[in-house]
């Protein structure tokens, strides 16, 4: 097996062409079907099947495909270690919106106290930031769920629970001092378009529930839900993260409910697993891992 055949295969599956890969490649199409043909027998699967209108990938290729892919990528970021002498000075990453407004802030900020390093920040939901990692867009992700995939790792580097609040005006007319509800139903800034865990327990617990009711539907912004629960809209469910301020501050208050336990929420660096890590990047994987944090008044 070399890096031509290999090169080849990963052309073929973008175009679904022998005679577009042959043009891309520069060589003639039969080389190219000799490139496939000898890699195909090196593994003893069948990749690719040609029909009169295209090329389609079988079962065994999809499952080379991303392999295949990682190799190539490996070798071009080997080469240009090897002609620049170092890759070059920046970090690509990408975190969920509450992730970048709470938790980076601070690991960024450690990090560059000690190297210097141009890091290029996105923010993107926990799909799509596993999108940009399988794409080769960022070099790191921080997402909140985990989704399986046997080329990607997962560090735990942060774990925080979550808390309802209200403003204190709001609070007194349902709930009084002994966490008692005195009036409901309550009225509830809901988040949608939040379907992964904890946002789907969290979700499935006030809906049909007959102590609230849904006052505002937000999509995907927890920050929203703060700013609608200190106008005095109704209670909000969130990372305490979002609300530190405002409850340090007394524009909100915490509220205990009495039949639910709020749960955790963690976050996770994630990366290939076959990255061939530089000491900055490794230096930066043990920086955010440092922020590792159980207690309840953390920073998600």
């Amino acid at each position: 097996m070399d890096i031509e055949q290999i090169k080849s295969f990963c052309v073929i599956t973008r175009f679904k062409s022998f005679r577009k890969t042959a043009e891309f490649l520069n060589i003639s199409q039969p080389g190219v079907s000799r490139r496939i043909k000898s890699l195909e027998d090196e593994l003893g699967v069948t990749l690719l099947l040609r029909t009169p209108q295209s090329v389609i990938v079988t079962k065994q290729g999809k499952e080379f495909l991303p392999y295949a892919e990682r190799t190539l990528k490996i070798l071009e970021e080997g080469m240009k270690q090897v002609l620049d002498g170092e890759r070059q000075e920046s970090l690509s990453i990408a975190g969920t919106p509450t992730v970048n407004l709470s938790f980076l802030p601070k690991v960024i900020k450690m990090f560059k106290e000690q190297v210097k390093l141009n890091i290029n920040l996105y923010t993107a939901h926990s799909q799509q930031v596993y999108d940009m990692l399988l794409d080769q867009t960022i070099d790191f992700g921080f997402i909140t769920t985990t989704f399986p995939n046997p080329l990607i790792k997962y560090e735990k580097v942060h774990t925080g629970k979550f808390c309802c609040i209200g403003h204190p005006d709001f609070v007194k007319q349902y709930i009084d001092n002994n966490n008692n509800i005195v009036k409901y139903p309550i009225p509830i800034i809901f988040n949608g378009g939040l379907y992964t865990e904890p946002w789907k327990s969290i979700n499935n617990y006030l809906t049909n529930n007959r102590y609230y009711e849904f006052a505002v539907e937000v999509q995907q912004s927890t920050l929203v839900a703060v700013g609608l629960a200190k106008a005095g809209i109704g209670l909000a469910i969130i990372p305490y993260s979002d609300a530190e301020t405002d409850l340090k501050d007394n524009r909100l208050i915490k509220v205990i409910l009495p039949d639910f336990e709020l749960p955790k929420r963690s976050i996770f660096i994630m990366y290939y697993k076959d990255k061939i890590l530089t000491e900055k990047e490794k230096l930066f994987i043990q920086t955010a891992k440092l922020t590792v944090n159980e207690n309840e008044e953390s920073f998600v």
